[in-house]
């Protein structure tokens, strides 16, 4: 849904902010289409990145209890795709079809303890409403970015930063049961999240992994400026293998229906 000028985006987004508060339990619906990568980095890199914001300074990491996964590595997540049918589960007339890109730093804790969350560093998305409402509502570091999705790359760019990722699927489609492997992208999709402005407000999808298809996808070529993911990002350009029986940690395409909650505590 294409809505133009400052007055019915403001109206907008007060609208959704004003629904989310009223309502009870999930809240927004949607057909997420993605590729989902997880990259194994440095800790000492990712520790440098959750420390840039002030308001993490108390942002412990946790290791994840995947087999084989390195002991001085740290994961961190893009998730890279298209919302369809995405808004409001009521009134439906407020959904839309839109571009959005996360980069997020799964399993960290506050010092005080708690369970694991997944940290959503930065969000871009090609409307203007939603990285509006993202940042309104649920306190995520949204922005609004010029974007393209093809069936085999995307791309990204704002104020001359440029992202880009070329992509090579599997020609068939399984069901998440049929392939174990992709129980370590379960893990991460399954924690509470917050974004850059600490641990004021958290959210949580619930996808339904029962009816969803995925197929292992290489990354054939990602190359992106760091400043649109973050400074402290310790490598601008990558390729990646498929997720398989050899690499458990590869990358996959997925299509999978999901709810999301109301904002709510992080404790």
């Amino acid at each position: 849904m294409a809505l133009n000028g400052g007055y019915k985006t403001v109206s907008i987004t007060v609208l959704i902010a004003t629904c989310l508060v009223l309502a009870d339990g999930d809240v927004i619906r949607g057909t997420y289409h993605a590729w989902w990568v997880i990259l194994p980095l440095p800790v000492s890199a990712v520790q440098g990145m959750i420390n840039q914001s002030n308001s993490l300074r108390d942002i412990l990491m946790v290791k994840p209890t995947w087999d084989a996964w390195p002991e001085d590595k740290h994961p961190v997540l893009m998730e890279i795709g298209r919302e369809q049918d995405c808004g409001l589960i009521f009134p439906s007339w407020l959904r839309s079809n839109f571009l959005e890109y996360k980069f997020d730093i799964p399993f960290v804790q506050s010092k005080s303890g708690g369970n694991p969350l997944n940290y959503k560093v930065v969000l871009y998305e090609d409307s203007q409403v939603n990285s509006i409402s993202s940042d309104v509502a649920y306190k995520l570091n949204a922005t609004k970015a010029a974007m393209k999705m093809t069936e085999n790359s995307y791309t990204i760019s704002k104020n001359g930063a440029i992202f880009s990722a070329l992509f090579s699927s599997n020609n068939t489609w399984f069901t998440a049961s049929a392939m174990p492997e992709f129980q370590v992208y379960k893990d991460v999709a399954n924690l509470k999240w917050f974004g850059g402005r600490g641990l004021e407000t958290c959210a949580q999808h619930h996808y339904d992994f029962s009816s969803a298809r995925i197929r292992p996808a290489a990354v054939l070529n990602m190359t992106f400026t760091p400043n649109l993911l973050n400074t402290f990002f310790p490598v601008y350009g990558f390729h990646r293998n498929p997720l398989s029986g050899i690499d458990s940690f590869g990358s996959i395409e997925i299509v999978t229906n999901f709810t999301m909650s109301l904002p709510q505590s992080c404790t």
